[in-house]
């Protein structure tokens, strides 16, 4: 299993398929951990295909800044963290395409959705 952030720069489709796929197992922290650290240390064009064909699409249409913004809201609504209307009205209207990116770098591991605001 895929648990260092060393490990999941060697595949990071692979550490994608196994945070998906292992998202019930008690060792998900880590693997999430490990995708998380691996994503913010790669470039973007290595790892903006990592993220589904359908936001990538919409994404396009979109704009970036859109396209992350829903790409962030999904990563959020399928790990099950509460999104209530104030905190999607905020991911919604960022225009900085940039920001979102580190916002959705950390929904990959936030407990809540205030998590993701928090800048290091």
């Amino acid at each position: 299993m895929i648990r260092t952030t060393a490990e999941a720069r060697k595949d990071l489709a692979l550490t994608t398929l196994a945070a998906i796929t292992h998202a019930d197992s008690p060792d998900v922290a880590a693997i999430l951990k490990a995708v998380s650290s691996a994503l913010r240390e790669t470039p973007e064009q290595l790892s903006y295909p990592l993220a589904d064909e359908e936001i990538r699409d919409e994404g396009r249409a979109e704009g970036p800044a859109e396209g992350r913004a829903d790409a962030l809201l999904i990563v959020l609504e399928q790990r099950g963290v509460a999104v209530p209307d104030e905190a999607r009205d905020r991911i919604t209207r960022c225009g900085d395409p940039e920001q979102l990116r580190r916002r959705l770098a950390r929904a990959v591991t936030a407990a809540s959705v205030e998590d993701v605001f928090v800048e290091p």
